[in-house]
């Protein structure tokens, strides 16, 4: 069906007008919505809306609401390639079909592939928080519910952005089974292991671990940033493994920061006490006490410890950017992440000015861009789907 069918935007617009529409109307809608050509292109049209909602004063809430209470009545799609779209056709609406059409029509969004080799996996829709089974199977997290997956898992619940395996999973595992929760841009989950463990995720990272925890070691694998709070055990130690640190603990609470993109891995302490152990040799393990925080450059191969204020390199779990003296081309990688958007900088100078402040991440992009060139002397201009970045 053409995405560009303006019979089809009609029925969408009758929808937020709340007027009445035939059944055979809506059953074209569902098929349009669940037509796997247009997805790609409604998210990416759904962020352009995004950013242009604060300048022409929509209230996005209020659209998403009014189609999405009309049409998930209709079909719970609960599978992968079911996916529920109200959100971003209601975005796209009230942009305006103009706009909408002439955007695809000049070619500006055009879809994209994701594919993650090795121990990961392909997601047909990176806007979404994804869990792969061991078997392959791909669930998408999107509704509070008791999930249906093999008897082995036992009884896992999502409710309320926490994925829960409790204890009810089987224990003396051998490890070779693993799940992969995956978060994209703008989102954060939790989840709660097979041992109780809490763990928080970060926009743009994923987590892998054993359906069962073996009897020697719980290892997980980590890409991109989680808080853990890990249950203690005795002689089992938790083990968090990136590509270039392993963070060894039994039980306590610290961060790792471990994004692909990043020069550097971080592993900050909150209570407890852990072992770093950088590059998989074991006489470059360090300890770390409460209060410090371990960081490893990529490049250089060079560890250092510090003390820092934890509570700085946590507040994304509260919803909060929080800068303190920090590069910008740093703080755009975090933006970067949660509001998916690209920058660029035409200068070493702004690269390195380093900025204050914190903002909640609930704010739009404008707001949070507004704030830094207030701070610093620096412009942000949006140029060819991508923000420059030059000192004034």
């Amino acid at each position: 069906m053409d995405f560009r069918n303006d019979r089809m935007w009609e029925i969408i617009a009758a929808y937020l007008c709340g007027e009445a529409v035939e059944a055979a109307d809506m059953e074209r809608l569902q098929q349009w919505l669940e037509t796997g050509d247009h997805r790609r292109e409604l998210r990416q049209l759904e962020r352009y809306y995004k950013e242009q909602s604060v300048r022409q004063g929509i209230d996005e809430e209020r659209a998403y609401h009014s189609v999405f209470g009309k049409i998930r009545e209709e079909k719970r799609g609960r599978r992968l390639g079911v996916i529920r779209w109200w959100g971003a056709v209601a975005s796209i609406v009230m942009l305006g079909i103009v706009t909408a059409t002439v955007l695809l029509r000049t070619g500006a969004f055009r879809p994209e592939v994701l594919e993650v080799a090795g121990n990961d996996f392909t997601v047909s829709d990176p806007m979404e928080v994804v869990l792969q089974l061991a078997s392959g199977q791909q669930i998408l997290l999107e509704e509070d519910d008791k999930l249906s997956l093999p008897d082995e898992y036992g009884a896992v619940y999502n409710q309320n952005g926490v994925l829960s395996f409790g204890t009810a999973c089987p224990k003396g595992g051998t490890g070779e089974k693993y799940n992969v929760l995956k978060v994209p841009r703008g989102k954060e989950y939790q989840v709660i292991l097979p041992d109780s463990t809490r763990v928080w995720l970060n926009a743009d990272s994923r987590l892998r671990f054993p359906l069962a925890f073996g009897e020697k070691e719980r290892r997980v694998f980590l890409e991109g940033e989680a808080y853990f709070d890990v249950k203690k055990a005795k002689d089992c130690p938790f083990i968090v493994e990136t590509d270039r640190i392993d963070v060894e603990v039994l039980g306590t609470r610290f961060d790792v920061k471990a994004y692909s993109d990043e020069e550097t891995v971080y592993t900050t302490l909150l209570t407890g006490s852990v072992r770093i152990v950088a590059d998989g040799v074991r006489d470059r393990n360090v300890e770390l006490k409460p209060a410090q925080q371990y960081s490893l450059d990529r490049k250089s191969r060079q560890q250092k410890v510090e003390e820092v204020d934890p509570s700085l390199y946590v507040a994304w779990m509260d919803r909060m950017f929080v800068f303190w003296n920090q590069r910008l081309e740093d703080v755009m990688k975090d933006l970067t992440k949660w509001y998916d958007v690209e920058f660029v900088f035409a200068d070493e100078v702004a690269a390195d000015m380093r900025i204050s402040g914190n903002i909640e991440r609930s704010r739009d992009l404008t707001a949070v861009l507004d704030m830094i060139t207030g701070l610093r002397k620096v412009e942000i201009v949006q140029r060819d789907g991508k923000y420059v970045v030059r000192a004034k």
